[in-house]
């Protein structure tokens, strides 16, 4: 399964970067979309990157405009990273480009197996969404996946 998995991504991260931007530049565009302005180092620490990685992508993607940084409101020391519009663009061909290749791929499925996918795939996004929300917690044996939680209530 986790093969499986891995390959799917592979070719997903194929079609993540249209023009000169690579893929790993823009997941980290798509992560500030979707978490907001952030710090480089919260940008690290959230991919598990090292920080003069995100420091060198973010330079070039600030320098190809698609990002921007202000002051940071809570320490005025650092500074805070933003999609810029132009970067908003980049990730809907982004968007685009995957959506059109997952229902290319998805076009000889049945209308069921579709729906199936797409919940299980829901499900294990989120699953996967709050552990890394609940890190500590889980560690300590208080947060369970799905799975595990409708076990417990079979």
């Amino acid at each position: 399964m986790v093969e499986s998995l891995y390959s799917v991504l592979g070719h997903m991260r194929r079609l993540a970067a249209p023009g000169p931007v690579d893929p790993s530049s823009v997941f980290l565009l798509d992560m500030l979309r979707r978490c907001g302005p952030a710090r480089p180092s919260d940008l690290a620490a959230r991919t598990g990157l090292d920080q003069s990685t995100i420091s060198r992508k973010l330079r070039a993607l600030e320098t190809q405009g698609y990002l921007h940084r202000t002051s940071d409101p809570d320490d005025r020391r650092a500074f805070v990273v933003h999609v810029t519009d132009h970067g908003n663009a980049l990730l809907r061909v982004s968007l685009e480009a995957r959506a059109e290749a997952m229902s290319a791929v998805l076009a000889s499925w049945s209308v069921s197996d579709r729906a199936d996918f797409g919940r299980l795939l829901h499900r294990l996004a989120d699953d996967f969404g709050a552990l890394d929300t609940h890190a500590t917690t889980q560690m300590s044996g208080h947060h369970q996946p799905s799975a595990a939680r409708r076990q417990e209530k079979s």
